[in-house]
């Protein structure tokens, strides 16, 4: 991902440090440290990183045992870090256009869609135990995803657009990948795909814009 990014190779505070997989029950000692600074947005401390990526592997895969195994993988670490940057940068430009807040309803059935995807209230309890999850910070967690939903909505989505001819250029370049299937039959799929595609590219040029003559500093 293209940024305006300094990379510094020293640590501020402390490191993170989490315990193996063997002992299921304990908790990970995490000493606080900065990861990233926004210019005009604050910063990214280790304890909100490890929080939500605990909280994104779950929504990405259900509950499961190894999440402390992609919380170990640098690479799922940066790239959720990568991820918070722009939700923050995103929650800020959401914040100038005053986009209306999300009522309590809304923010409750995202918890309850969370809370289902673990097999019980004891996994539930004790995962917002290992991770220093709280109540509040899963309903901050929550409201801020609706509102970044929303602000992606406004401003990403009326960007997109795909036209007939788009489909039928996309349909005769890749004709032998459809197995004789017909491009009328095709069509839906194709723009599907290529909606995704334009979304994801919007997407990136519209972050872009938002990190201009804005320093971030990573410090992971």
């Amino acid at each position: 991902m293209m940024r305006n990014k300094r990379i510094l190779s020293f640590l501020i505070f402390a490191a993170v440090s989490c315990t193996g997989l063997a002992d299921a029950s304990a908790k990970p000692v995490i000493l606080d440290r900065i990861v990233a600074s926004i210019q005009g947005a604050g910063v990214i401390t280790d304890v909100q990183l490890v929080q939500y990526a605990a909280v994104r592997s779950v929504f990405e895969s259900g509950y499961h045992k190894s999440v402390q195994e992609q919380l170990n993988d640098r690479q799922f670490m940066k790239s959720t870090l990568d991820m918070l940057i722009d939700r923050t940068l995103m929650l800020k430009d959401a914040q100038l256009l005053s986009i209306i807040q999300p009522g309590k309803e809304k923010v409750n059935n995202m918890v309850a869609q969370f809370r289902a995807k673990f097999n019980s209230e004891n996994d539930f309890n004790d995962y917002l135990k290992r991770y220093a999850i709280t109540p509040d910070y899963l309903n901050k967690y929550m409201t801020d995803e609706l509102i970044v939903r929303q602000y992606l909505n406004d401003e990403i989505k009326m960007l997109v657009k795909v036209s007939n001819h788009d489909i039928e250029q996309y349909y005769e370049n890749n004709k032998d990948a459809y197995n004789g299937i017909n491009k009328k039959d095709a069509e839906k799929d194709i723009k599907a795909l290529l909606l995704k595609k334009e979304y994801g590219k919007q997407l990136k040029s519209w972050i872009k814009t938002l990190t201009l003559n804005r320093e971030i500093v990573i410090m992971y």
